[in-house]
């Protein structure tokens, strides 16, 4: 039987429209028709029309192109050559591959999921059975011996360890394959960057990497039936795959350089030189300047520099004017631009006065000396800036920042940001938790932010440095223990810019302040 060529053209346009992607292991079994479907006679006639006249297309196609070939046929064979990756294959395929992966008998990765999601499973989850089998398959692999429990967070559970060729190392166990990922890339970039003698200066905060492992964890079920608890050690549970890092042991944070790069904790007592080091930081003509400078904005900072009168003074009542005498005027103050000198002359006059008063304060009162001091600050710069500024709006808006915000700023700047200053500005969720800085004050924490920085030339932004991730070497140096959120890839980049919406939400609710 002839086939013309517009019937065959019409059976190549159904065809085309009607391909769909290879099936997976999640899809329906082929035919498979939920009870909510139903077929038009419309698209049944088409069907039926198309199956008969398939023999003639195959003879002019051939019988194993794909236009032509029905989607309930058998699917090829998964043994075959698959470039595109568009056949699924089992987890027995997938182990038969990988060599490391059948050694972990079926072990699952855990989801990735929010932090609020019930379903998520973290390494913290597993009670101390199943941990105490952890650590015995993972000595046993490895032949490293695990001993004292250091510390948790949300993704992960620290041990003290010894490694025979390292020594004394941090034994880190995980469940996140994105936590881990971050750790392969530290590896690779510090190995890089300091034993390859490319930027030492860089390389130094970050954590040598010894070797990252995966085991599988033993059978595991939840507690409970309505609310599932913790993962119990069960015959009959799931296996999971984790994720092992051996890493350099680091030493906590010395309470006063704690205080150097973080500020001071209120409930710590500061020998006399780390007090009068922050309040000689934190109060000073630098980091007011620099704090309004930011909560002001760029156009209206600059309506109030251009309507400042640095000639008069406005006294009294009638708001009489006087000329200073040269004598009385200071040569000079460390800011940036010189129209704001006058009412700044008269901030820098207090300052000596505040920082004797906190100095003055009995030791442990850190936090009540230094919020004692914020009244006085936001009368002082509305007061100096009224005296050579007339516009009242410009008034009133100094006023409304002066007053918390100010301080805030002020405090912003006296410690290192956990996250980077530009992806903090560029998130909501962030700037509703945290202030970025205008311009770091202390110069512990501006050496140590500069170094992070320097990452940036490697494609690697940093993320999540707190007080508790923050430690140090022997030798004194700063090291970012926890890397797991730091970000890969270049700036701009697709991947780049989904890892940090990523991120940012799975940090909703666990950001240290």
């Amino acid at each position: 039987m002839k086939i013309s060529k517009t019937k065959l053209l019409q059976i190549v346009k159904e065809e085309v429209s009607s391909l769909v992607e290879a099936p997976t292991s999640n899809t329906l079994p082929k035919r498979a028709i939920t009870p909510t479907k139903y077929i038009n006679r419309k698209d049944l006639h088409q069907r039926q029309r198309r199956d008969r006249d398939r023999p003639q297309a195959a003879a002019w196609f051939g019988s194993d192109d794909p236009l032509i070939t029905k989607q309930d046929d058998p699917a090829p064979s998964k043994s075959a050559e698959d470039p595109d990756k568009t056949v699924a294959r089992s987890p027995e395929e997938l182990a038969a591959r990988d060599p490391e992966l059948a050694a972990l008998g079926g072990a699952r990765q855990a989801t990735h999921r929010g932090l609020e999601d019930p379903q998520r499973i973290s390494i913290t989850h597993f009670t101390t059975p199943v941990m105490k089998a952890l650590i015995e398959t993972y000595e046993e692999k490895s032949g490293t011996i695990v001993d004292d429990f250091l510390g948790s967070g949300e993704f992960g559970v620290v041990y003290r360890g010894y490694n025979d060729e390292f020594g004394d190392v941090a034994v880190k166990f995980t469940l996140s394959g994105q936590e881990i990922n971050a750790y392969k890339n530290i590896k690779k970039l510090k190995d890089g960057l300091y034993y390859g003698v490319r930027d030492k200066e860089a390389g130094s905060v970050l954590p040598t990497i010894v070797n990252i492992t995966t085991i599988a964890s033993d059978p595991v079920a939840p507690e409970g039936t309505i609310r599932r608890g913790k993962l119990k050690l069960a015959l009959d549970g799931q296996k999971y795959k984790v994720f092992v890092v051996e890493m350099e042991l680091l030493n906590k944070l010395d309470p006063e350089i704690r205080s150097d790069v973080f500020g001071p904790n209120p409930a710590d007592e500061y020998p006399p030189e780390v007090r009068k080091r922050f309040i000689d930081e934190y109060l000073s003509i630098e980091n007011i300047y620099s704090s309004l400078e930011k909560l002001m904005g760029g156009m209206q900072w600059e309506k109030i520099l251009a309507r400042i009168e640095p000639n008069s003074i406005s006294e009294g009542p009638t708001g009489r004017s006087i000329e200073l005498p040269p004598s009385s005027r200071l040569t000079s103050l460390p800011i940036k631009d010189e129209r704001a000198f006058a009412p700044f002359r008269e901030i820098d006059r207090y300052i000596p006065r505040w920082r004797a008063s906190y100095r003055a304060a009995p030791e442990g009162t850190h936090h009540r000396a230094v919020k004692s001091l914020h009244k006085n600050i936001t009368n002082v710069v509305y007061r100096s800036f009224a005296k050579y500024v007339k516009d009242r709006s410009l008034l009133e808006m100094i006023k409304g920042v002066s007053g918390y915000v100010l301080p805030a700023q002020m405090a912003a700047n006296t410690r290192l940001p956990q996250y980077d200053p530009e992806a903090i500005a560029k998130s909501p969720g962030l700037r509703s938790a945290m202030m970025p800085p205008s311009e770091l004050q202390t110069s512990v924490a501006k050496s140590f932010y500069n170094r992070l920085k320097k990452l940036e030339e490697y494609d690697v932004q940093y993320g999540d440095v707190h007080a508790n991730n923050l430690m140090m070497r022997d030798n004194g140096d700063l090291v970012v223990a926890d890397v797991g959120l730091f970000m890969f890839g270049p700036q701009g980049s697709k991947n780049y810019a989904g890892t940090i919406a990523e991120r940012f939400q799975r940090l909703a609710g666990i950001i240290i302040t």
